[in-house]
């Protein structure tokens, strides 16, 4: 669908330069048809559930609230914590900290022994 609105709109464009850079964006669509499609659907294919995921869409807020809680208030951190508490923050919003708590807490038990 989107290629054959492209394919109709380009002749139709009069400026030369977005007609090109149209020209170009198609070819690059015609090259690597699945980069266009929807992840869930590739994932689909592989017989994966994807009742649960979102659209890419979506991740833009999921970015925000993650670069509201790491880059607000002031903080600032050294590239393992940043990482240690990105994964905290996924696993989250997940559901599956509590999981991964008492994983972590386990593991100090048998290290404290």
């Amino acid at each position: 669908m989107l290629v054959e609105s492209l394919f109709t709109a380009i002749p139709k464009i009069k400026d030369k330069e977005k007609r090109q850079g149209d020209s170009r964006l198609l070819q690059d669509i015609l090259k690597m048809p699945d980069s266009f499609r929807d992840y869930r659907e590739r994932l689909k294919d592989e017989s994966c559930d994807t009742s649960k995921m979102r659209g890419m869409g979506a991740a833009e807020s999921n970015v925000d609230r993650f670069s509201n809680r790491l880059k607000k208030r002031g903080q600032s951190w050294v590239p393992v914590g940043a990482t240690a508490m990105a994964q905290s923050l996924m696993k989250y919003r997940s559901g599956s900290l509590e999981r991964c708590a008492e994983h972590v807490s386990k593991m100090g038990d048998v290290l404290n022994a």
